[in-house]
C-alpha cells in the first residue's frame, strides 16, 4: 500500500499546502532580509584589516591578540604590540613566528585605525572640523 504525503482529510490537506505556499513565497524575503542583517552586522564589527586569511579582523580580536583592554591608550597599544612582536621574532635557535607576528601587527593596525576614527569623531564634535 502507498502512502501519500497530502493528508486524506480536506482541510489538513489545505492547511498544510498553504503553510507550504506561504513558506516557499517567504523564503526570498527572509533569506534577503538575514543577508542584509549580517551585512549591517559586519559594517558594525569594526571593519578592521584584512588578515593573511583575506577575512577582516575585528576589534574585539584585535583587543584578545594584544591583550588590551578597550579604551587602551595609544602607547599602551604600541607598546603590547612591540613587545609581542618581540616574543615571537627569531632568537637562539627559536625560528620565530612570522604568523603570530602578522597577527600582532595586524591588531595594532585595527586598533589605531579605531582609535584615530574616535579621535577624529571627538575633534569633530567639539567644534574643531571644518
Amino acid at each position: 500500500m502507498k502512502r501519500s504525503l497530502v493528508p486524506r482529510n480536506p482541510i489538513l490537506s489545505a492547511i498544510v499546502r498553504l503553510v507550504v505556499n506561504y513558506a516557499i513565497t517567504a523564503l526570498p524575503s527572509i533569506i534577503r532580509a538575514l543577508t542584509l542583517q549580517f551585512q549591517q552586522v559586519m559594517r558594525n564589527e569594526g571593519g578592521g584589516v584584512p588578515s593573511i586569511s583575506g577575512r577582516r579582523m575585528g576589534v574585539e580580536e584585535a583587543h584578545k591578540i594584544l591583550e588590551v583592554k578597550p579604551g587602551a591608550s595609544a602607547e599602551e597599544l604600541k607598546k603590547r604590540s612591540e613587545r609581542l612582536a618581540s616574543i615571537n621574532s627569531p632568537q637562539g635557535d627559536f625560528p620565530g613566528s612570522p604568523y603570530l607576528q602578522s597577527k600582532v601587527e595586524t591588531a595594532f593596525k585595527v586598533l589605531s585605525e579605531k582609535s584615530e576614527k574616535e579621535n577624529d569623531k571627538e575633534t569633530k564634535s567639539k567644534g574643531g572640523g571644518s
